[in-house]
């Protein structure tokens, strides 16, 4: 009887140091996750909504556009890809976030809520075509960020193939114009077709 009564409290113990333990850790790694949100830099340029009232009312213009994946020395497809496709107009704010994000990677802070109003995001579907309809005269960011879901063989051991950033281009669209845009990887050139 002793015996049970002993490893009883045996076990209640280490059930409290497991619990103990358990909510160290998890007070840890919220601490953590925490830490990782409030690190983002903050924007150093302030939303002007004056810059934005060219955008304001839409336009007859159209753009389309391809994204090229990104290919291995070998040819071989990466798996990499772009899902949506992003339309800013250029403004000192976009600019801001296209400079330090898209082009030097580094991650910001939430833009003004009130920018979202101006964004426009569609999903690249198909054979990697995006359209975008209704815009108005102006000079546009037009970006897609890679992502990469494939593997392949780095000196004899898998590695995700991770092709980090954005393809993008800067496009300027006249009233009525139907433009054709190429995004491919490794040039940041401006792009454009007329048709």
């Amino acid at each position: 009887m002793l015996e049970q009564i002993q490893q009883m409290i045996a076990a209640r113990l280490r059930a409290c140091v497991n619990r103990r333990w358990l909510a160290i850790v998890l007070l840890l790694c919220v601490g953590l996750v925490q830490g990782c949100g409030a690190s983002l830099p903050p924007r150093v340029v302030p939303f002007n909504e004056g810059e934005y009232l060219p955008y304001v009312k839409p336009g007859n213009a159209a753009l389309t556009g391809e994204v090229d994946a990104p290919r291995l020395s070998q040819g071989a497809e990466t798996g990499t890809r772009c899902e949506e496709a992003v339309l800013v107009p250029v403004t000192r704010y976009s600019t801001e976030w296209f400079e330090r994000e898209v082009l030097k990677g580094e991650p910001l802070s939430e833009p003004d809520a009130r920018s979202r109003a101006y964004e426009r995001r569609v999903p690249v579907k198909g054979a990697s075509h995006f359209h975008f309809y209704n815009l108005a005269p102006g000079t546009y960011y037009v970006a897609c960020r890679m992502t990469s879901s494939r593997w392949y063989m780095d000196r004899k051991r898998p590695t995700m193939f991770a092709r980090p950033g954005w393809i993008y281009a800067t496009v300027k669209v006249n009233p009525g114009e139907q433009l054709v845009v190429r995004l491919a990887p490794g040039n940041g050139e401006r792009q454009t077709i007329n048709q």
